[in-house]
């Protein structure tokens, strides 16, 4: 089986865009979901985008296919956050912006197959712009962390949104909460939070009523919950770290070995397989795949996230296919 990986290109200054760029890797074992392309946001040029508007477009050798476009080919936002739905038929995003009055910012969840673009309304997702989208295992929730909109506090929290119905409800937390990433069952919510303003970002995991919270790690942040249940892919000051649910360490050597100015980690993404890890480089160092033993580790793209909106960087976001 050949998986096939790409890059979203998002034009961050001039325009707007989500590209995806293809590549080809290879894989000895074909699991089901398999591994399709892979997506981040990061700062474009026009020539990457020729509408100057914003795009969804698959790249394939010489030819590109649209699957998305600002409506009425008119500017409509800049990318905040891109999640992938399993199965690779739906993604969802959020459009934010300064000064501006497009009415198509918010959040959004795009059918790919059919085209649908569904916008939901701002009060049922409680927050505006939603940041750090992550979809539920059976694809019927996002989460996401959200700013406080009663301009009481600067709290961050977790919302949970109910796609059908387009409902939310806030996950109990005691302190701030970025970076939300479902367990496979769907019954816990694994995040980072820094519990005093000069301690170490920590991570925990909590049931979605906020009980049985439990702590994990510390001095990571941006965990990733692989596909079986059995790891949390972290991020670290200096490289990956990996921890079973109950926080026993299980980094394998090769992986705690890469740590240098290319190499410190973003935010980790793992491929829908659960057999590879895809990871951004700090200062423009690109984006990196590995194997889960931390071998095999090569880099895909030199494009780096960038972008004016201030919540990068940002997850990659992996599509599965089936």
């Amino acid at each position: 089986m050949s998986g096939r990986i790409a890059i979203a290109i998002t034009g961050a200054v001039v325009a707007t865009a989500f590209l995806v760029l293809t590549l080809v890797i290879s894989s000895a074992a074909d699991p089901k979901p398999r591994n399709g392309v892979l997506t981040v946001f990061t700062g474009g040029t026009r020539s990457l985008d020729p509408s100057g508007v914003g795009s969804i477009v698959i790249i394939g050798g010489r030819e590109r296919t649209t699957i998305w476009h600002c409506p009425r080919m008119v500017w409509c936002g800049e990318p905040v956050s891109f999640a992938w739905a399993p199965g690779g038929r739906r993604v969802a995003f959020t459009l934010d912006e300064i000064g501006g009055n497009s009415p198509y910012v918010g959040f959004h969840v795009l059918n790919t197959v059919s085209g649908q673009d569904r916008q939901i309304p701002q009060d049922r997702v409680g927050c505006w712009p939603a940041v750090g989208l992550a979809w539920s295992s059976d694809g019927t929730r996002l989460a996401y962390s959200c700013s406080d909109q009663t301009g009481k506090t600067d709290r961050v929290h977790l919302n949970v949104l109910t796609v059908q119905g387009s409902r939310y409800t806030t996950l109990p937390t005691d302190t701030d909460a970025f970076w939300p990433s479902w367990s496979p069952t769907g019954t816990r919510i694994a995040y980072s939070t820094q519990r005093t303003p000069t301690g170490m970002s920590e991570i925990y995991t909590v049931a979605l009523d906020g009980s049985h919270r439990r702590l994990v790690a510390s001095g990571a942040a941006a965990p990733a919950w692989s596909p079986d249940g059995r790891t949390i892919a972290l991020q670290t000051t200096c490289g990956l770290r990996l921890v079973t649910p109950s926080g026993r360490d299980v980094t394998p050597r090769p992986m705690a070995k890469w740590c240098g100015p290319t190499d410190s980690s973003g935010p980790p993404a793992w491929s829908p397989d659960g057999t590879k890890i895809a990871i951004e480089g700090t200062d423009g160092a690109g984006i990196r795949v590995m194997d889960r033993t931390g071998r095999a580790r090569h880099l895909v793209t030199h494009y780096a996230q960038r972008s004016w909106y201030g919540w990068l960087p940002g997850r990659p976001a992996w599509r599965a296919t089936s």
